[in-house]
């Protein structure tokens, strides 16, 4: 993304409850009100995608730098794919290229349908993704080679799993800070962030699960805590019809790092004698993701009465 001292393309000031939201507020009532039936969710997903259009119509730097990184993270998704051949064989590499190409599609797809959420804290649209967004698709991007093995029933090497964990963490310490320090901060920025990190978390623990590196109810209690956060946002939006705040807590923080630690001990080839050490780091680990969706929902509650 830009540093501070560059410009956007020019658009209108808009305050930060912005057009966009009320937009948003007002198809979620819609499919309230049209009771969640098949044609009310039809409706929501036309309107919305009929938003995205005009969104990128009405700004085409923002429409281009969306094309730019697509063909970005499509030509990343291709060299794991190379990866995956070189190390799992062309039978693997052939099989899960299919759900590959589908994951891509989704993501981009949905940092699409919401480029309207590409603004500045003074509500000014952002003319490009920049930088710390791109590094969290990246993310999401290598999350996808995982995800496209699980849905074909694959279980990755550990030491894919490891080689393409340890670039998607470095993303994710990366994005965040980089876009303070640049004051690229944005909403989309936020929403992709989220995702990335349940996409990358959750598709490494089942797949260090399933190569029996990692205890069955770790991994559920690791998965379990993402849930908890989806079922809430879930309701936020579709329920109670409000929005959800997408920042960080310093508990989620350090579950997040425990968490990390946790995958990458069990990853590494490493002694028995050391892997005896990792009971502590999980129990420890386990009781942070007890107490951050605690933490999360205290937080959601303190942005709702703002």
């Amino acid at each position: 993304m830009k540093p501070a001292a560059q410009t956007s393309e020019p658009t209108p000031h808009t305050p930060a409850g912005n057009e966009r939201s009320e937009f948003v507020v007002m198809l979620l009532a819609a499919l309230q009100r049209g009771r969640y039936t098949p044609r009310a969710w039809g409706r929501f997903f036309a309107d919305s995608w009929r938003k995205s259009r005009q969104t990128a119509k009405a700004h085409p730097s923002l429409a281009r730098s969306w094309a730019r990184v697509s063909v970005g993270m499509g030509l990343l998704g291709l060299a794991g794919w190379a990866v995956i051949w070189l190390v799992e064989g062309q039978q693997v590499a052939l099989r899960v290229l299919p759900t590959l190409a589908l994951c891509l599609i989704v993501q981009q797809s949905d940092v699409f349908v919401h480029l309207g959420l590409n603004r500045a804290p003074d509500g000014r649209l952002r003319g490009r993704l920049g930088l710390p967004t791109t590094l969290t698709l990246i993310r999401g991007t290598l999350a996808g080679l995982l995800v496209a093995h699980l849905l074909r029933g694959v279980v990755p090497p550990p030491a894919l799993t490891l080689g393409l964990y340890l670039p998607g963490v470095a993303t994710d310490l990366l994005d965040g800070p980089l876009a303070r320090r640049t004051s690229w901060t944005t909403r989309l920025g936020g929403y992709l962030d989220g995702e990335a990190d349940f996409y990358l978390f959750a598709s490494v623990t089942l797949c260090t699960w399933l190569a029996g590196r990692l205890p069955g109810w770790f991994a559920l209690a690791m998965l379990l805590r993402f849930v908890i956060v989806i079922a809430g946002a879930i309701f936020s939006y579709f329920v109670a019809i409000r929005q959800v705040d997408f920042r960080h807590t310093i508990w989620g923080r350090l579950t997040g790092t425990g968490q990390a630690l946790c995958l990458i001990v069990a990853l590494l080839p490493i002694s028995p004698g050391l892997a005896s050490g990792l009971l502590p780091l999980l129990l420890v680990t386990l009781a942070l993701a007890v107490l951050a969706p605690i933490m999360g929902v205290r937080q959601q509650l303190r942005f709702w009465k703002l």
